[in-house]
């Protein structure tokens, strides 16, 4: 077994809404208590995004 101290943490990015309870019910019932069991190996993103505008320039940047 390799020590969690060579593999680099999964990198999670979560676009949520904060009055949704739908993605607070995701927080509290999968994304938390998955990283109380592996703080180590995963490392959390949280991006606000709700009723937001997505543009795409040139098919490689969008902005919100």
């Amino acid at each position: 077994m390799v020590p969690s101290t060579l593999v680099p943490p999964v990198v999670i990015s979560v676009f949520y809404e904060a009055l949704c309870p739908d993605s607070r019910s995701f927080f509290t019932k999968q994304l938390l208590p998955t990283f109380e069991k592996l703080p180590h190996l995963i490392q959390i993103n949280l991006v606000p995004y709700g009723k937001a505008k997505v543009s795409f320039f040139l098919d490689i940047v969008f902005y919100f």
